[in-house]
């Protein structure tokens, strides 16, 4: 893994002070497990700007680098006192926030979060992106699709998105999906689907009090288990900007909303 310079990571923790609202709601506001978590929770989202992972190593290595991050931490929580309720998302608030960030919203249940992206893999024309929450729940997408969860109670182990991914890039198609979804607390359950997807139309987006122009798509879904659609907004360079996807007999639809690159 490469080292990220001690001067670059001290002028990213200051950096972060102008976000800090934001971070201290994905770290804190659905949290009580106490100051150590919500301290370890700023050390990785200080981490997620580089989308690196914390390690440890010797003495006078990184050690000490974090050891000051976690005393920004400690300082700015002295002087920001108990955690305030998630702040409204703002332009200016999400202009102080330098890594990606999705907010997801839950419509079978009315729930919504915010996720900081943790880490990036894949291909250029199929980036793999981890998302993680303040609750330590991951979502992973593969171009803007989702293909798993963990630590939601009832995780979608995997999705078979490629057959979506092609028709996304043409414009239209038909082709098979397939899910795992957890069953019980170990064993997992493949659904199987016959799908199409056609384009809807042009469609302008605000997230955020940012425009985005996209092309709606609507993708119909049909098998033994039942029936469902997804809607995907898509830029002109290909970006998913916003999702409403069926995430799983006990999850449902998701809403994705890709708030920073």
């Amino acid at each position: 893994m490469a080292m990220i310079p001690t001067d670059r990571i001290r002028d990213r923790a200051a950096a972060m002070r102008g976000a800090f609202p934001l971070i201290q709601s994905l770290i804190a506001a659905r949290s009580s497990r106490g100051s150590g978590h919500v301290l370890r929770g700023l050390g990785a989202l200080l981490c997620c700007g580089g989308l690196v992972a914390c390690t440890s190593t010797g003495p006078g290595g990184e050690d000490n680098v974090w050891s000051e991050i976690r005393d920004t931490g400690r300082i700015l929580i002295a002087q920001r006192g108990p955690t305030p309720q998630a702040p409204e998302l703002t332009p200016e608030l999400l202009a102080g926030v330098d890594f990606p960030l999705i907010r997801t919203r839950n419509l079978s249940v009315g729930s919504s979060a915010t996720l900081a992206g943790v880490s990036r893999r894949g291909t250029a024309s199929a980036p793999v992106m981890v998302w993680r929450g303040a609750d330590g729940a991951t979502f992973t997408t593969r171009s803007g699709l989702l293909v798993a969860t963990r630590g939601t109670g009832d995780d979608l182990m995997s999705a078979d998105v490629r057959g979506t991914e092609a028709a996304l890039r043409s414009g239209g198609g038909s082709y098979a999906r397939s899910y795992v979804v957890l069953q019980g607390n170990t064993r997992g359950r493949t659904l199987n689907f016959d799908c199409t997807l056609q384009a809807a139309g042009a469609e302008t987006l605000t997230l955020v009090g940012q425009r985005r122009d996209t092309t709606r798509l609507e993708e119909s879904c049909s098998g033994l288990e039942g029936a469902f659609r997804n809607t995907y907004w898509r830029g002109g360079d290909g970006t998913l900007w916003q999702s409403r996807q069926w995430s799983g007999p006990e999850i449902g639809h998701l809403v994705i909303e890709l708030l920073k690159k």
